[in-house]
């Protein structure tokens, strides 16, 4: 299994919801970060995690 290519699409999923589950997208983060071996797949939430950050309450 591939973490970074699995918690992308999930995350797309999530994202195309009209209230975002804030709590569930920053475990998925985490978890693509934490079991990704390669250094794409533990950036490849780094935007998530920026937007969630700096725009909490846009959310």
């Amino acid at each position: 299994m591939l973490p970074c290519r699995v918690g992308t699409e999930k995350a797309v999923k999530l994202m195309e919801q009209d209230n975002w589950d804030i709590d569930l997208l920053s475990e998925l983060a985490a978890t693509m970060q934490d079991a990704s071996i390669c250094g794409l797949g533990q950036a490849a939430s780094n935007p998530l995690v920026s937007a969630i950050r700096f725009f909490k309450e846009e959310f």
